[in-house]
């Protein structure tokens, strides 16, 4: 009865379905490495580039701001405003 369940399961392992089990299942758990890797590297990509688009906007609101007050004390003529600028907050629960 032991052995012929054993030879059964041989039988079963020799099937279609289960011929070339080891090599599919090793493409798989590459695939699925591989994509584990990219999703890393895409997030840190992600980080690195939010992070340089926000020091650039910064840097930008600062020539604009510098100008606009420059511009502003050289036209505005009146003691109640010293000068007017941009002011833009970041919103960090966008995330």
């Amino acid at each position: 009865q032991t052995r012929d369940a054993i030879r059964q399961l041989e039988v079963e392992l020799g099937s279609p379905l289960y011929v070339g089990v080891e090599q599919r299942h090793r493409e798989a758990i590459i695939k699925h490495e591989s994509a584990a890797y990219a999703a890393k590297d895409l997030a840190r990509y992600y980080a690195a580039l939010d992070k340089a688009l926000m020091k650039f906007h910064s840097m930008k609101m600062a020539e604009i701001n510098k100008t606009i007050k420059e511009m502003w004390r050289r036209v505005y003529r009146g003691r109640d405003i010293d000068y007017v600028a941009i002011r833009s907050d970041t919103d960090e629960a966008a995330d």
